[in-house]
């Protein structure tokens, strides 16, 4: 079946914890690679509070995402639940 551009459905992108999960490994990696490292103190410390912030947006996200305060309509928008 061919679609025109029009008529193709939007594509949306993947879901943010996808992404906090790929980073939080990565920064562990890291962390691991350079643990004998000398010099490498003021890195891993920064990278080591990388994964607490990602931790708390996380956790705020998840936290937003089942209060459900919207909804999304079928074109994409978000609609607020009253």
């Amino acid at each position: 079946m061919n679609f025109h551009d029009s008529e193709k459905p939007q594509l949306g992108c993947s879901p943010y914890c996808v992404h906090i999960s790929a980073r939080v490994c990565e920064l562990c990696e890291a962390i691991k690679r350079n643990a004998t490292e000398s010099g490498k103190h003021n890195q891993i410390k920064l990278w080591a509070a990388e994964i607490q912030y990602l931790n708390e947006m996380d956790r705020m996200l998840r936290r937003v995402e089942a209060e459900k305060t919207w909804v999304e309509e079928k074109d994409g928008t978000l609609k607020e639940v009253e």
